[in-house]
Order: C-alpha cells, then structure tokens, then sequence
C-alpha cells in the first residue's frame, strides 16, 4: 500500500458528489450483508458479516448487538449474500459455500463442483434472479440454477483471482479481480475488457444492463455508461474518484444513491512516503 506511483489526486475537501459518511481507524470491512437493502438490496432489519474461522455474527437491532452463528466450518469466509429474508449463503476458502434457509439459524454445506480449480477459493456471490446465481473465485466462476443447492463449474476465465461478480440478467454478467482484469460474460462467451495492470478490482456493481461501477484497491472508483464495451477502456470507464487508498465494495440502492466501503491512506507528513495510518471509510453518493 506505502508503494509510490503517480496518478491524479483529489482532496477530501472538494466539491464531488462522493462524501464521507464513516471514518473510523483500524477498522476493516470484509463481508457485509444489510441492513434494509444497503449492500445488497433485500429489504430487511438484519446485518450479516463474516470473516476468519467460519465467523458469521448477526445483528437485529442495526449492530448495537451481535449474535454469533454457528457455520459449521472453520474455513475462512469471504462473502455473504441473502435472496429473502430466511435464505443467504456464505463462501470462502477450499470450496466452503453454506446455505440457510432459516435467517442463519442452521447453515449447510452445498453441492459445489469446482471443476479442476484447486484452490476452489470463493470470494463474491451474486444472484441476478432467486433462482439463478453465480460464485466468483479463482481463475472461475461457478453458477447455481435451482436456487444454491447445486453450483456447477463454468469455464476458466481470464488467468487471475476473481474477486467480485455482478449479473445484469441471468445470462450477462461481469468477473472483476486481481491486476485490473475485468472480463464480461455473454452466453458463456468470455470478452475480456480490461488487460493486466497494477491494482486490483475489488468490486463491480451495476443498476441498470449499461451503467456500471468499479473500485480499485489503487482508490479509484470508475464508471461505464456503456456496458464496459468501448475501443479504449481507460476512456469507457470514466474515473470518478482517485485517492490514496483501497476501496472494497461498492453498491446502489438506486440509480443515484451509491455507498463504497474501504480505506484510506493518511500520510503523516502530508504527501505519499513515510509514515502513514488507514482508517475505515466509508462513502456515499447520492449523484
């Protein structure tokens, strides 16, 4: 992270239609679900996260208090993602991907066939319908049509960690990951849209089969208007923010109102090199 390299710069102080609206140090946001639709549009009180050992905590009352569920695995989990109310599902390492159907009182292993990928390493889920969903990871992606009791391996996709997934319907869909790979999926077809870099796309997000944004562990957060597709890709995906930082997930609740949840870098002598802390942040836009 303390690495130099040149980009633009905007303070935190301009007028952008992204503001901060948590700040907090030493806080790191891996896996959240909720609550009322923030992150993942289903309407509902509780919040889900998950982390190292099988962690899943619940909270009904905002997060004032949190319960701890039992997974029933030790395995590290990287996502959590709900259809309803009662149904959600958690992955993570070695080909963990847990089902409930009860609000997370009971979570079970599902069927998952990862193909040759070893390490079956999951990172993101994403479910365009209740009954078709899609598992990003290494090199893959997985996908489920009856509603996560199965999960067949697809194909080998762009040779990188895929670390999010997003489907506009349930046959197009995007894989963003590790560096600055970015692949587009259409009838199985693979397109890739943007080659190797440096950084890494940490999340995608899109709120309609055009519009779409990106975030980068560089601090960026670029948009598409075109559904990625263009000659020159630094050109369709337009850079809206560009700071020190790394930012982790994005999601709209609407066509304006987003929220990007990660770190940023304050160095402390003011400018990159040296000494430096993070602090978790988290921003919205309602533009």
């Amino acid at each position: 992270m303390a690495k130099a390299h040149h980009r633009r710069s905007f303070g935190w102080d301009k007028n952008l239609p992204w503001i901060i609206v948590f700040s907090a140090v030493a806080i790191v946001i891996v896996g959240v679900f909720g609550p009322t639709g923030m992150f993942t549009g289903v309407a509902q009180e509780a919040v889900y996260v998950v982390g190292q050992n099988g962690l899943i905590l619940k909270s009904t009352d905002g997060g004032e208090n949190w319960e701890e569920q039992d997974s029933g695995t030790t395995e590290r989990l990287n996502t959590v993602y709900f259809t309803s109310v009662d149904t959600g599902f958690a992955a993570g390492l070695r080909g963990t991907l847990l089902k409930t159907i009860d609000g997370g009182e009971a979570w079970e292993q599902a069927s998952v066939n990862c193909g040759s990928i070893d390490p079956c390493n999951i990172n993101d889920i994403h479910f365009p319908t209740t009954r078709v969903g899609y598992a990003a990871g290494w090199e893959t992606y997985l996908k489920t049509s009856n509603r996560g009791n199965n999960w067949e391996y697809k194909m080998r996709s762009s040779y990188s960690d895929k670390l999010a997934i997003f489907f506009t319907d349930e046959n197009t869909g995007y894989l963003a990951g590790k560096n600055t790979k970015l692949d587009k999926i259409e009838e199985n077809i693979i397109e890739n849209l943007i080659p190797n870099g440096n950084s890494d796309w940490n999340d995608i997000h899109f709120t309609d089969e055009n519009t779409g944004y990106i975030v980068s562990s560089y601090g960026q957060i670029r948009k598409t208007t075109t559904a990625g597709e263009g000659e020159n890709w630094w050109e369709i995906w337009e850079t809206l923010i560009d700071i020190d930082g790394n930012f982790k997930s994005i999601y709209f609740t609407d066509e304006n109102t987003g929220y990007v949840a990660g770190v940023k870098i304050v160095w402390h002598g003011g400018s990159q090199g040296g000494a430096y802390h993070t602090t978790g942040t988290i921003m919205k836009t309602t533009d």
